[in-house]
């Protein structure tokens, strides 16, 4: 090997070493966005917890809790979890697994994973089959006083 081609050998060495350092401390300073994405989709532990045991077709009435009325600007979050394939909810009437279409707004929604609520709001529950449903509640700030 002559002196330049050993010249131009190390010159590249150093720049792949230098670029290697350069992105070890780059990932050092900013870690790449995976911890962050990862972190964002884990929740807190929730506010409040209810558990109903549903008995077949025998629709239950859940009132959302109340933490603190005396402040405007929170509403309350609220992930499902079921051990059965179908559970409905509705607003304002009684929930019902439907056995015909329904087209004038008053059916019940199915297998909702997440509802947002005013405190001390009230909703039916209702299943086709027994089961158990566990209702995590969140007390959220959105603003307001």
């Amino acid at each position: 090997m002559t002196g330049s081609a050993i010249r131009n050998m190390v010159t590249v060495v150093l720049a792949v070493l230098g670029a290697a350092a350069l992105i070890g401390v780059l990932y050092a300073t900013n870690p790449p966005m995976l911890n962050t994405v990862l972190r964002d989709d884990i929740r807190p532990a929730p506010t409040y917890v209810n558990d109903r045991v549903l008995a077949t077709d025998t629709a239950e009435t859940e009132t959302v809790p109340t933490f603190d009325t005396s402040r405007s600007g929170y509403r309350v979050d609220a992930i499902y979890s079921a051990n059965c394939a179908d559970y409905y909810i509705r607003f304002g009437g009684t929930a019902a697994a439907p056995s015909a279409d329904v087209s004038d707004g008053t059916g019940s929604e199915h297998n909702p994973s997440a509802l947002q609520f005013a405190q001390n709001d009230a909703f039916s529950i209702v299943s086709p089959t027994a089961c158990k449903v566990s209702i995590a509640y969140y007390l959220v700030s959105y603003g307001g006083g």
